[in-house]
């Protein structure tokens, strides 16, 4: 966000800051070599000190373009005007320089943490790009400003450095995201690294990526949980990278308070409080304060086996997790790496009563039995398997040991939902799939397919993600067990069954719904054998008012045919759906995905410029239905509305919108339609009616 053509130095604009009284010396706006304009400290300053505290001179919605940037800078003084054509401009010759000027130094903002809008702000937007920054920019919503924190010592003549690309990325990786968005060579202290400090630093930050996503598997084994919180904290302090150390540190507190570690979930709470008091000040740490008070109210508190962990950084940790009804493990190893579970449930008491362990540098797998009751030879006579067992498969073995000898496999429906009444599809094997869903008739394009109550749900959080699956699954009748039991694992010998087997079918739902907004997985007996196609022929959306996934036909069906929800982002590249899938045999046209990727990126940019809008709209429906994604229609026919809105042509804008709300209720259902009623009785409603010039466009049936 640096100043490409170097000027006087800028006068500040004292209007907009929130907090006059903060030291106007302790940083000064100067040109720096290389980089244009830059923040330089003139004295010391401590870590966890305010820097500055900016209004913003003004914001937009995310959907902008010249005319709302236009209408939100003309009623500033001609000061604020010159200082906001003094910032740079990373997108010289591809747009306008109002709306370039914008998108290069725009931060996000809005509420709760969801960034809703951007704003200008004219000191904060004088902050270069370090990827070892020694300053944090934070949205204070309460107050409506954008605050900037010392996250370390700073010394006199330092630069205060944010950090633009966020991320765990290797050396190359950033240089090349911030070369693509801002157009310069990053030459911070990381980037400047060679030979083995590189190489150290990149494996850092590669570690980094791996255990921010590993965290969440350990919900169940929050000791081995802790342990790799422990790691990730380390890594952050060795990389210089304070701004993630709350994160990290409110993980290990959420293994405490899985296992009700009192005395050390405080610990972790008063070292996460401290972090974010440095990175945020008082305001962003506030949510935590009730936890900081008394961590029991967590929603996680007591989820799992009761133990006592550990907050000493040095101390290594066990992967074994103690109950009364397990006897402990004699002799071995401290260290367990990669420990797999599997935990039994007896019919009459609904209770753990065994586990295993794999342990993989020992040569054996051991097996001890604990008040084990007799459900057969092979189960209470195995002390060791040979090493040469697969670990891949124990997992799987074990499952279906559990299923023959307690829960007969059953076909039959569950109470609760519409399987027994006539459907238009039956459930039955298909070669190379296991079993899915097949049309028994013709099915109409907008037709309700399946509307289904989920057999449970619970929070995506990654917190004693097992135990609540059990506790859930102990609720339900054996028939409900047996069938869910039945459905796909591909999670074998890397999660316990349960988990797995939940993983792999869970649904997003939630209080908002839809995949972008989900808090909370479901499973659905018979939703979740419908597989999965990168060209479906139904879509997937959850009912919150009704609390029930619904399957809505994206198109007419044949009778016979197969009928397919889409499990990756159908935008991706070939290889990278057959990645994410693990499959193969889909055929589509990278080309015109990749082509349909750029135009929803671009239409964005296009505000001030509507009729080329129009002209990327209509060739993205073109382009959509030739791939056959007719779910991106109503997000083109929606934009090419809003061009309509903003030149002030009624006439289209009715029959865009009327198209918005026809295949909304096709593929999501009338109640999800309904949020348009009102632009169909008044476009004019519309907040953004009337930006730009009058004109006339076209509408859908033109379009085609």
């Amino acid at each position: 966000m640096n100043s490409e053509s170097p000027t006087a130095l800028v006068a500040l604009v004292q209007w907009h800051s929130a907090e006059p009284n903060l030291d106007p010396k302790s940083y000064s706006i100067r040109p720096i070599d290389g980089k244009g304009m830059g923040i330089v400290a003139r004295k010391p300053i401590a870590s966890g000190k305010l820097i500055l505290s900016e209004r913003p001179l003004f914001t937009q919605p995310l959907l902008r373009g010249l005319p709302t940037i236009l209408k939100a800078l003309s009623p500033k003084t001609t000061t604020e005007k010159k200082q906001f054509l003094e910032l740079t401009n990373c997108h010289v010759g591809s747009k306008h320089p109002f709306v370039g000027i914008f998108d290069s130094n725009a931060f996000p903002c809005g509420e709760k943490g969801v960034a809703t809008k951007a704003g200008l702000f004219l000191q904060g937007a004088r902050f270069n790009s370090s990827c070892v920054p020694n300053t944090n920019s934070f949205w204070n919503d309460e107050k409506g400003v954008m605050e900037f924190w010392a996250i370390r010592d700073i010394k006199k003549g330092e630069e205060l450095c944010i950090w633009y690309n966020m991320g765990f990325d290797k050396r190359k990786d950033r240089v090349a995201t911030l070369q693509r968005k801002f157009g310069f060579q990053c030459r911070c202290a990381a980037c400047s690294l060679t030979g083995d400090e590189l190489k150290a630093s990149d494996d850092r930050r590669a570690a980094l990526g791996e255990l921010k996503d590993a965290l969440a598997l350990y919900g169940s084994h929050p000791a081995a949980g802790l342990k790799k919180a422990k790691l990730a904290l380390r890594l952050c302090r060795e990389e210089g990278l304070r701004q993630y150390i709350p994160d990290f540190s409110y993980d290990a507190f959420q293994f405490c308070a899985i296992t009700s570690d009192l005395e050390h979930a405080k610990c972790w709470m008063r070292e996460l409080h401290r972090a974010a008091l440095r990175i945020k000040g008082k305001d962003g740490s506030k949510e935590y304060e009730v936890y900081l008070k008394d961590p029991t109210k967590h929603r996680a508190w007591g989820l799992g086996h009761k133990m006592t962990l550990e907050v000493d950084a040095d101390v290594e940790v066990s992967g074994l997790e103690h109950s009364q009804d397990f006897e402990a493990w004699a002799e071995g190893d401290p260290e367990y790496p990669d420990i797999h579970e599997i935990q039994l449930i007896t019919q009459a008491r609904r209770r753990i009563i065994a586990r295993w362990q794999v342990r993989n540098y020992a040569r054996s797998l051991q097996y001890r039995a604990a008040r084990l009751p007799k459900i057969g030879p092979d189960w209470t006579a195995l002390r060791k398997l040979d090493a040469s067992v697969a670990l891949a498969t124990l997992c799987e073995r074990l499952a279906l040991r559990i299923s023959k000898e307690g829960w007969a496999i059953s076909t039959e429906s569950r109470p609760g939902t519409d399987m027994n009444s006539v459907k238009a599809y039956v459930i039955k094997p298909i070669d190379g799939k296991g079993v899915g869903a097949i049309a028994t008739r013709p099915i109409k394009f907008g037709e309700l397919v399946l509307s289904e109550q989920p057999l449970f749900a619970q929070s995506l959080l990654p917190i004693a993600r097992l135990p609540t699956i059990m506790r859930n699954l102990a609720a339900k009748s054996e028939l409900e067990k047996r069938q869910y039991l039945e459905l796909a694992n591909c999670h074998v010998g890397t999660k316990h069954p349960l988990l797995g087997i939940f993983d792999t079918n869970a649904l997003p739902c939630g209080s908002t719904g839809g995949a972008n907004t989900a808090s909370e997985g479901a499973i659905f007996l018979e939703a979740c054998r419908f597989n999965s196609s990168c060209v479906p022929n139904v879509n997937n959306s959850w009912n919150n008012a009704s609390r029930v996934i619904e399957f809505w036909a994206l198109r007419d069906i044949d009778e016979g045919e197969e009928l397919c929800i889409c499990y990756t982002k159908e935008l991706q590249s070939r290889g990278a759906r057959r990645n994410a899938l693990r499959t193969e045999g889909v055929e589509a046209s990278d080309n015109r995905r990749a082509i349909l990727v750029r135009l929803l990126d671009e239409i964005g940019e296009c505000g001030n410029r509507p009729t080329v809008g129009l002209k990327k709209a209509k060739l993205g429906l073109r382009l959509a239905k030739e791939e056959g994604l007719p779910y991106l229609n109503k997000d083109f026919s929606y934009d090419a509305f809003s061009f309509c809105v903003i030149t002030s042509d009624l006439k289209h804008a009715k029959t865009w919108i009327r198209e918005v709300q026809r295949v909304t209720a096709g593929i999501w259902g009338h109640e999800t339609a309904r949020q348009y009623d009102e632009y169909v009785q008044s476009p004019k409603r519309h907040r953004n009616w009337g930006l730009g010039q009058k004109m006339v466009l076209e509408g859908p049936d033109e379009a085609r």
